[in-house]
């Protein structure tokens, strides 16, 4: 019953360790914002589907970066497994000031285990991206394990998480575009109201240059 638990402590362990060591040169940094909404819905015990808003901000959070439109649907093999595929329409700001479309869509694998009120959760995924002004997608793997501590008697379940992204050929060559370490809170409001607020501090190497990026985000949550 353990295992996976430290298995996912021990993987957090490693992409820190790996984030740290590869980005202590990279002196470019910003604070950027998110903000966003989400409305679930659950269709028996096994399918789930989503559909997010989000408004994204760069530039120490002063200039709009994306606006961000995504649909989701999930099927829940097992207890503990299950996989989702989803879609993206990105209107995204470039550096000559214009906007431009961009279409993201992802299929992903999601193992999720209890263990005495602390959730863990390891999730793989593959994403593909095309942009308006490229003729080839950019394909990323991501892996990511977290976990999510649901204290008795308090409306806050604290949560943390790390990311690591890997650009597969297409675009790019192979390579290691960046990482990511996720902590925040979930306000359980009522049974279909949640309130999420975040901070990120993320390491990219996915546009044009390495960069340090600390981000800060809220969303709110509706299930219906």
């Amino acid at each position: 019953m353990k295992k996976p638990f430290s298995f996912s402590l021990f993987l957090i362990a490693i992409l820190m360790i790996s984030f740290i060591s590869s980005s202590a040169q990279v002196k470019v940094r910003d604070l950027e914002g998110w903000a966003g909404f989400k409305i679930r819905k659950t269709i028996g015990e096994k399918v789930k589907l989503s559909l997010e808003e989000q408004i994204r901000f760069d530039h120490n959070s002063t200039q709009l970066d994306d606006w961000v439109s995504e649909v989701e649907g999930g099927y829940s093999w097992f207890q503990m497994l299950s996989t989702a595929v989803g879609f993206r329409y990105i209107r995204h700001k470039t550096t000559s000031g214009d906007f431009e479309n961009r279409y993201r869509w992802h299929l992903q694998s999601t193992y999720e285990h209890e263990i005495n009120r602390v959730d863990l959760a390891i999730r793989a995924r593959f994403q593909s991206r095309n942009d308006q002004d490229e003729t080839q997608a950019l394909n990323v793997l991501r892996f990511k394990t977290g976990v999510q501590w649901n204290p008795k008697g308090l409306p806050i379940d604290p949560y943390t998480s790390v990311e690591g992204f890997f650009k597969l050929p297409g675009r790019t060559s192979f390579g290691y575009p960046g990482i990511r370490w996720t902590a925040g809170g979930i306000w359980k409001i009522n049974k279909n109201h949640r309130l999420r607020a975040f901070y990120h501090l993320e390491y990219n190497t996915e546009e044009y240059y390495p960069l340090w990026i600390n981000r800060v985000g809220i969303r709110y949550d509706f299930r219906l």
